[in-house]
């Protein structure tokens, strides 16, 4: 319950990210500077969470339940998370100067959106989903400038690109979950905007779209072969979205949404198994092995999650 209701799930997105992308590279890894990278979503989402709980009464009561139950402790709990983060900060050292400044810039964006910025999504439509998707790819493209403490080249381009793509179908697709509540409010997200139906047929266009930033790159020499592994992951998100039009609005329900932070989460265990079989059996038949497993999840995902099946699964 508190891996998923208390953000730590989403905040392991951004050393997710890192990682695996340091991996491909073979940057040195630096759990220190992976830790901070940990925190700093943290403590945006638990301020977010903390100061949205009435709100999410009505669109999210078993996470608004669970946070209530320690919400007298929840102001101490963030002031904890923030000062482990100062803490790490300083035991880094290196780069201080400009690690502060960019971690006080990140969580200003993040807070500054909880408290003001949100509602500007009544007047700007997909405002909601720009900004939170930018100020991700803002943090991974920080974070990782440092971690490798070296220029990214033409990497860097490649990796806003696409971590752009790929965070904002997570963001449009959990609007999806809020669809009845901002609507209410008056948020324009692009949910309420567009309606389920077209904002399924966005997402499906956003995932097919998320791999070719990646394997431009690839095959420009900008970026390592390593990288293949992370192109497997569109049939991840394919599901997902799958999953989301085959049982409708009225049938999905929090879990169903929590599936999208998790693609994250084994993005580097991927990365070096990809390592290893580049390794033992070069490039031609690890990119074979990749596009079967692409290819065998996106049918296997299209036909367990057909209607007939659902409706099997209900009964």
């Amino acid at each position: 319950m508190e891996f998923s209701h208390g953000g730590h799930a989403t905040a392991l997105i951004l050393p997710s990210v890192i990682l695996a992308f340091g991996l491909v590279r073979g940057d040195p890894v630096d759990p220190l500077l992976l830790a901070i990278a940990y925190l700093i979503p943290l403590v945006i989402y638990a301020y977010d969470y903390y100061r949205e709980l009435d709100r999410d009464r009505l669109t999210q009561p078993e996470r608004a339940g669970y946070l209530k139950k320690k919400g007298r402790i929840y102001p101490y709990l963030i002031s904890g998370y923030v000062a482990s983060l100062s803490a790490l900060i300083v035991l880094y050292g290196r780069c201080l100067p400009e690690l502060a400044a960019m971690i006080g810039v990140l969580l200003g964006a993040g807070m500054l959106y909880t408290a003001f910025l949100k509602r500007m999504t009544r007047f700007v439509p997909g405002f909601k989903s720009f900004y939170v998707t930018g100020v991700w790819v803002l943090a991974i493209a920080l974070m990782y400038i440092i971690y490798s403490g070296r220029r990214p080249e033409a990497l860097l381009p490649v990796l806003v690109c696409f971590m752009f793509i790929k965070l904002a179908t997570n963001a449009v697709f959990y609007d999806l979950r809020d669809i009845g509540a901002d609507g209410r409010d008056g948020l324009k997200t692009i949910p309420v905007v567009l309606g389920w139906r077209r904002t399924i047929q966005l997402l499906y266009l956003l995932c097919l779209l998320s791999p070719v930033p990646l394997l431009a790159g690839m095959l420009a020499g900008a970026v390592p072969g390593g990288a293949m592994a992370l192109l497997a992951f569109t049939a991840y998100d394919l599901g997902f979205v799958r999953l989301a039009e085959t049982k409708g609005e009225a049938g999905m329900a929090a879990r169903h949404y929590a599936v999208a932070d998790f693609e994250f989460l084994p993005w580097p265990a991927a990365v070096a198994a990809c390592l290893w079989l580049l390794d033992v059996y070069g490039p031609a038949p690890t990119a074979a092995l990749m596009a079967l497993a692409v290819g065998g999840s996106v049918l296997l995902a299209w036909l367990l999650l057909g209607p007939s099946n659902l409706a099997e699964g209900r009964g």
